[in-house]
């Protein structure tokens, strides 16, 4: 992959998926926008989140990042000081996403809106630093708890992108089998190789005709399947007596 972090080529779904999410739900930024980046990294969103007045935040001094800082322990901004908070693929790094949440609330104007992204299927990364993993039902406990109003939760993917993934894995898996088993005989080796490669080709034609024939916004009850979930909310506005 390329190594500009805001390079799309290579981009999963899901995270393409992402951009289109926070495209839609940031709106319209002017430079006076106040925008707070939690666990900002390499500023994947970049392009989008520049546009008005930001401020990165992580753990880690990556280019880009303003305020390096333990985000459970405290983000050390002003109260009330952004009009946008957002964490893109954050919450499953930190062991107390209460805490978190709590100084993103209190980091917001009133009336201000938080954008949340979080894989939910999704192998373990960035060890150690993998703790949890969150349904919509969660993230609506979390918000809700931590003050924030008209929440909405809304999921990436269906049963078809669960299942490729699955596949993904799996292939990756057993051509990685194939060459431990077999590393001394070149000839098996190959037809090993050989063989997880056509396998591999059926599969994404199984999967290519299944897109075609299903529909990809189709849920089954509660039986949700999904990459993972986008979430939105915003600061309550307290009444004044």
């Amino acid at each position: 992959m390329n190594g500009d972090p805001q390079n799309k080529r290579g981009w999963s779904q899901n995270r393409l998926w992402g951009y289109e999410y926070f495209r839609r739900e940031i709106g319209r930024i002017t430079p006076e926008t106040v925008i707070v980046d939690i666990g900002a990294g390499k500023g994947q969103y970049g392009d989008l989140l520049r546009q008005g007045s930001y401020i990165g935040v992580d753990f880690v001094q990556f280019p880009g990042v303003d305020v390096v800082t333990d985000i459970v322990a405290g983000i050390p901004l002003s109260s009330e000081i952004a009009d946008i908070v957002v964490l893109s693929n954050v919450l499953e790094h930190v062991p107390d996403p209460k805490a978190v949440l709590a100084h993103c609330y209190r980091i917001l104007k009133p009336g201000g809106k938080i954008v949340i992204l979080v894989p939910f299927f999704i192998s373990i990364h960035q060890e150690p630093h993998d703790y949890l993993r969150y349904t919509h039902y969660m993230l609506r406990y979390l918000l809700s708890h931590a003050g924030f109003v008209d929440v909405v939760v809304e999921p990436s993917g269906n049963v078809i992108d669960v299942m490729q993934k699955v596949q993904t894995g799996f292939f990756r898996t057993a051509k990685a089998s194939v060459r431990q088993r077999f590393r001394r005989n070149l000839a098996v080796k190959a037809c090993g190789y050989a063989s997880v490669a056509l396998l591999r080709w059926c599969a994404r034609g199984i999967f290519l005709v299944a897109r075609t024939m299903t529909n990809p916004n189709l849920r089954t009850g509660k039986d949700w399947y999904a990459e993972g979930y986008g979430a939105v909310a915003h600061k309550k506005v307290e009444s004044r007596k």
